[in-house]
């Protein structure tokens, strides 16, 4: 299991005031977004940082495999797998978990997808980032991928510069060092001077993958996320991996990023879009960069208090 930051937000339920709100999905068909907009497709360099929970406290996910006919999960193959933030479907980006495999050798991954201009390599220009990954067979004893033990908030930033793209997990985008884990996909060159390619002028969601269009009703209905999200926020730069480890560190709620000084203060006036979730009740959820990007709250998706 990775380590948590000492400051990280886990006790849900308590009776004292709450600290803050986040963001609750109940992975039926509650998602939100943000209406396409230049700042919010960034093509040189890139930086997008969130918290997920999927504590079974207010999930039905948790880490249970369902197989489906065939013996594998839905969400096993392809790039978007179950959607936290992005718009990948449409081109451009996207942070998902991706849960599949069969029971008896199950496969989880928390993974990021970025399509980039042509390297060389003859692909369809996707760069599939993650960690996690399929198992030996339970039946021989061994338990699911340690990433079944996450508990409570776990911070995910993916970053590209224009040569390389790296997906961090609490902080780190060196994880491939576990005994389970199969993995070693978290670091990925591009080729030099490659830039982030989108489809049509397809809306930003959280909660769910952006659909085939540019409307902000519709989604992927195969990439609903159930479970808490907060703290997003997205930069036109790549941070370092000083500055992800400072965000992590910070717990959440915790750093706030719209003061730069606080995580680094190369990046003042690089930040494009951030959404503390903090408003607890209503649809809409400020955005407290500078470019008042509102994020819009779907089909009932509400709030939950951190305490």
């Amino acid at each position: 299991m990775l380590g948590l930051g000492s400051n990280i937000i886990t006790n849900y339920g308590s009776s004292s005031a709450p600290i803050g709100f986040a963001a609750l999905f109940d992975g039926t068909n509650d998602f939100a977004s943000l209406a396409a907009h230049s700042s919010l497709i960034p093509t040189g360099a890139i930086t997008v940082s969130g918290w997920i929970n999927i504590d079974p406290e207010f999930s039905e996910i948790g880490w249970t495999h369902t197989p489906v006919a065939g013996g594998t999960n839905p969400h096993s193959t392809g790039a978007a797998g179950i959607n936290m933030i992005g718009c990948v479907a449409g081109g451009g980006w996207g942070i998902s978990l991706v849960r599949g495999g069969t029971n008896a050798n199950p496969s989880t991954q928390l993974r990021g997808v970025i399509r980039v201009s042509d390297d060389g390599s003859g692909s369809a220009n996707y760069k599939i980032l993650l960690w996690g990954g399929r198992v030996a067979s339970v039946t021989e004893g061994t338990t699911l991928h340690e990433i079944a033990d996450f508990s409570g908030w776990v911070h995910i930033a993916m970053t590209f510069d224009g040569d390389e793209v790296l997906l961090y997990i609490n902080g780190s985008s060196d994880l491939n060092t576990g005994a389970l884990d199969t993995s070693d996909e978290q670091t990925q060159a591009t080729g030099s001077g490659a830039t982030i390619l989108y489809g049509v002028a397809t809306s930003l969601k959280i909660g769910a993958d952006a659909a085939f269009n540019t409307s902000e009703d519709t989604f992927d209905a195969n990439s609903l996320f159930e479970g808490a999200i907060d703290e997003v926020a997205l930069w036109d730069v790549a941070l370092s991996s000083a500055n992800i480890t400072a965000i992590y560190n910070g717990g959440n709620p915790g750093v706030n990023l719209a003061d730069a000084a606080s995580y680094d203060s190369d990046v003042t006036g690089d930040l494009q879009g951030y959404w503390k979730m903090n408003e607890g009740t209503g649809t809409s959820v400020a955005d407290s960069s500078s470019n008042s990007n509102t994020l819009t709250l779907k089909n009932g998706t509400g709030f939950t208090p951190i305490f």
